[in-house]
């Protein structure tokens, strides 16, 4: 006899998440007996309550019943599945197509009856996905003609045609978007937990997850960024409304921490393969140099780390930027395969 699998699993299972063996796993214990499968009833009921989605039983259990009358089973047979009668597992197969119903019809109702949930967790099965390793960038465009610029270590998902009424995306990592205009469908992007809408202009987005803030850059035309609470799944402040060469920095949060205007190539160069350090801590440089060629930069003694630094490099290398460093602070550094080790000079 197979133990009930975690209460997680379950969850995963009931939500369509579940990997290929926790799926198997669950499949063939919920084969071994119908407690297993009212047990998973419970576990479906506590997701309905707290996604506050309704469900039609008596709709689904005519549909079920219709399918049960065929008699028929599927079980396991030397490894294989084998369709076969099995009048003696007659309740239990009721029960768990029943259940299966179920969740189908679940997941049916919160993905109709929740759009706010579903644009914050969307499901994968109905988005594409560009991703990106380190030192890599890459530029493509959307079938309303936007233009998109994805950096280094970065995550686009989007749908593979937009909806009639908005134009709506998610990004982890950073972005240039030059956006097409288009009145009636703005254009949207999710990254955490802050939303930026416009119809059209061009902006850039800077959302690492490991960093500790996430900043929208306007270029041209005007934007609008909204914070929300993981929690609440709410608008808990009003849009920010940026315009030609204005900036706002949110916490992951979703907190606003800080607005600014003025020149804003520092904050784009990058998409013209441009790397511009002003007066940047060490620390940071290097997160931006691991970024850029796709390393790992192991910094020695605190010191070093909190050195300002100031630079532009177009299409360098890296062993040329780091050259140029060394020039001005006197640093020693050595490259072993994708680790770079870099302390001061005696």
């Amino acid at each position: 006899m197979k133990e009930a699998p975690e209460n997680q699993v379950l969850i995963n299972y009931l939500l369509g998440i579940c990997t290929p063996k926790e799926l198997e796993y669950v499949e063939q214990w919920l084969s071994q007996s119908s407690d297993n499968v009212r047990s998973l009833e419970k576990v479906l009921e506590e997701l309905h309550k707290s996604d506050h989605a309704h469900i039609s039983k008596n709709r689904v259990k005519q549909e079920v019943f219709r399918k049960i009358d065929s008699g028929y089973i599927t079980k396991p047979s030397k490894g294989k599945e084998t369709i076969s009668a099995s009048p003696k597992s007659h309740l239990l197969v009721k029960t768990a197509v029943l259940a299966t119903a179920f969740i189908l019809a679940a997941l049916f109702t919160l993905r109709l009856s929740n759009t706010e949930k579903s644009a914050e967790i969307p499901q994968a099965t109905y988005l594409q996905e560009r991703q990106l390793s380190y030192g890599q960038t890459s530029t493509f465009r959307f079938n309303d003609g936007s233009i998109i610029t994805l950096n280094g270590g970065s995550t686009l998902r989007y749908p593979e045609q937009f909806d009639p009424a908005k134009r709506e995306v998610y990004l982890e990592g950073e972005a240039f978007f030059d956006i097409a205009s288009d009145k009636n469908r703005p254009f949207i992007v999710h990254v955490g937990n802050t939303t930026t809408q416009v119809l059209g202009t061009s902006f850039n987005i800077k959302a690492y997850n490991n960093d500790e803030m996430m900043q929208v850059t306007v270029v041209e035309g005007k934007v609008g960024v909204s914070g929300r609470t993981v929690y609440k799944k709410e608008n808990i402040t009003e849009p920010v409304i940026l315009k030609e060469n204005q900036w706002a920095t949110y916490h992951h949060s979703g907190q606003l921490l800080e607005q600014g205007e003025g020149n804003v190539w520092e904050q784009i160069a990058w998409k013209d393969q441009v790397l511009i350090f002003n007066d940047k801590p060490f620390s940071d440089v290097a997160k931006m140099l691991e970024r850029w060629y796709g390393v790992e930069i192991i910094l020695k003694g605190e010191q070093l780390q909190n050195t300002k630094l100031k630079g532009e490099h177009k299409n360098m290398s890296l062993e040329r930027v780091l050259e140029s460093i060394q020039f001005i602070l006197g640093i020693e550094y050595t490259i072993e395969e994708r680790i770079v080790t870099i302390q001061a000079a005696d």
